[in-house]
């Protein structure tokens, strides 16, 4: 999976955007975001969630990831 040139200029500002179905795709998505940003030495992110709801299981998977990743998190619905 690629990220579109919206989420690699989000990244840029250490935004990640949860955006629709809460499923295996938005997972590796928020997955792939996460794994750049450890790459840039884990900064503090903002997350945007605009999100109906989903899959429950997909749901605390990514709850696992944000959880473990090491920078601040901020949340933003």
């Amino acid at each position: 999976m690629s990220l579109s040139d919206k989420d690699m200029s989000l990244l840029k500002k250490n935004v990640i955007d949860i955006v629709g179905n809460i499923d295996f795709k938005t997972a590796a998505h928020v997955r792939e975001c996460l794994s750049i940003l450890v790459g840039r030495g884990s900064p503090d992110i903002t997350l945007v969630i605009t999100s109906s709801g989903g899959d429950v299981d997909i749901g605390l998977n990514i709850y696992d990831m944000l959880r473990l990743y090491p920078g601040k998190k901020q949340v933003k619905l």
